[in-house]
């Protein structure tokens, strides 16, 4: 993921919330972001954490500072779920419902596998 270095200058690079149901406005993920360092939207981003409420979490924040200005990952290559292995429908994923889906295809694809499978309890807080 070296590539991921050499992106364009910007203050965020992170992918679309490709999962989330169409009829929503378009949302940035939290699972993978790119950060240019910066004083000042460090500064941006502690300020809107102390003025986060109880339901806030990093994507409601990133969302609030960046949904409008990030420059946007390919999430097909970025931000693979695993709930997505799951689905019916692939199209929100593939971004083209004529486009065949291939499981195999996908993981090869992908540089980044994101383990959400809700309910499935994430691995982070398994006990073992």
């Amino acid at each position: 993921m070296d590539e991921l270095f050499f992106l364009p200058k910007a203050p965020v690079a992170i992918p679309r919330s490709y999962w989330l149901p169409e009829d929503e406005p378009v949302k940035v993920s939290s699972q993978l972001i790119v950060i240019q360092p910066s004083k000042k939207e460090f500064a941006r981003v502690q300020k809107a954490i102390a003025s986060a409420g109880d339901s806030d979490y990093d994507m409601e924040i990133f969302n609030s500072l960046y949904r409008d200005s990030a420059l946007i990952l390919p999430h097909r290559r970025y931000d693979l779920l695993t709930q997505v292995f799951r689905w019916t429908n692939h199209s929100t994923y593939l971004g083209d419902p004529e486009e065949i889906w291939d499981p195999e295809a996908a993981m090869k694809e992908a540089k980044f596998l994101h383990f959400s499978d809700w309910p499935v309890t994430k691995v982070s807080r398994c006990r073992f």
